[in-house]
């Protein structure tokens, strides 16, 4: 499957961030764009983002342990209902439960998350992402970043694209497979590198990294086809030598 359609390529990266940053500033109660925006620093699945809490913040790193569910009414198998979403003690699977460095901008998001509620009122126990007593649901999220894709005019993509978005990106600037995995609490290499790994560059920038692997002298040549002022004057210097011996 084509890459453009499994991740946010840098270029709708960049303007999607400004998208949600568009949002906060029409309705600034709502911090549901800073969970799409801080996601893009973590790369946790949708459910692991909402049930983030204060205490899981320690330091430099954030723990990641639970998850925002949906439970079902499920007695009547015709008519399965929602009961609505809870947070459970627990992730997708044990090695879910992981630490994950904080960059700089994830820390100013989480700051900016804290305020908002603080301003506004907005409080359930110690989650991040509140409103009205309750956590955030996902179809907040999922309103959110679509109606986003589609007012900034590209294909619209989930909260999931962002989490491969960030995978790719770690692996494209050098960081292990084996640390990508427990990044994503993935229990081994091969689900990540199979699920996970796109290329988040455009055809140019592809197209040149190609060009560069298969002739890295291309830019050494093009050095050698400059002809420097200081080589110039050697030159001129050696003829007038070779001149007065004549």
């Amino acid at each position: 499957m084509p890459s453009a359609k499994e991740v946010f390529l840098a270029d709708e990266k960049e303007i999607l961030i400004n998208e949600m940053e568009r949002r906060l500033k029409n309705n600034p109660s709502n911090t549901a764009p800073l969970a799409i925006i801080l996601d893009f620093e973590l790369g946790t699945r949708k459910g692991e983002i909402l049930a983030i809490c204060k205490e899981d913040i320690v330091g430099n790193r954030i723990h990641i342990h639970r998850q925002l569910v949906e439970e079902f009414d499920t007695r009547d198998l015709d008519h399965i209902k929602s009961k609505g979403f809870h947070v459970v003690d627990y992730t997708k699977s044990e090695d879910g439960d992981r630490w994950l460095p904080l960059t700089e901008k994830a820390k100013k998001i989480i700051k900016r998350v804290e305020m908002t509620n603080k301003e506004y009122g907005y409080q359930y126990k110690n989650f991040l992402f509140v409103k009205d007593g309750k956590c955030l649901t996902p179809d907040a999220i999922d309103a959110q970043i679509k109606r986003g894709c589609e007012y900034i005019g590209i294909p619209v993509k989930t909260m999931h694209k962002i989490r491969k978005t960030y995978a790719s990106t770690l692996l494209h600037n050098g960081v292990n497979l084996s640390i990508v995995k427990d990044m994503l609490g993935h229990a081994d290499e091969s689900t990540t590198l199979k699920h996970y790994i796109y290329n988040i560059e455009n055809g140019t920038e592809s197209d040149n990294k190609v060009l560069n692997a298969l002739d890295p002298q291309m830019n050494a040549k093009s050095d050698q086809n400059i002809i420097t002022f200081a080589k110039i004057k050697r030159a001129e210097k050696l003829d007038k030598s070779r001149l007065s011996a004549f």
